[in-house]
């Protein structure tokens, strides 16, 4: 079973990125665009890894971690957290495994979804 990550972003610039980083590694790449409907993807279907900026539409991703994290269902998808803003604190508080402050390193990024999804595998 291939793994699968879901990217929350309302930018489509960084969902098109995530999707061609997410395809580079041969898995499956699922994209929404605010956290409302992240939250709808991981109740019916768990991902291997969720992947959410922290300022979108609806329901934002801090407040995505924390209803995550607050269901047994999901509660052990590993989470990165990412924002343009320096909101590291705030992010680890929620629950989240890992914090990326845009702009990010790509290289880094790689490394980091290699490390959470395997771990969740």
């Amino acid at each position: 079973m291939a793994t699968r990550v879901l990217v929350a972003d309302d930018n489509p610039i960084i969902l098109d990125l995530f999707r061609e980083l997410v395809s580079s590694l041969e898995w499956d790449c699922h994209t929404v665009d605010n956290g409302l409907e992240a939250l709808r993807m991981v109740e019916e279907a768990p991902p291997n890894l969720l992947v959410s900026d922290i300022n979108m539409p609806g329901m934002n991703g801090l407040e995505l971690v924390r209803s995550i994290r607050g269901t047994s269902q999901s509660s052990h998808i590993p989470i990165i957290l990412m924002s343009s803003g320096a909101l590291r604190e705030e992010a680890m508080t929620a629950g989240c495994d890992a914090y990326l402050e845009k702009p990010f390193n790509v290289e880094e990024v790689l490394q980091l979804m290699r490390q959470l999804a395997g771990e969740a595998k």
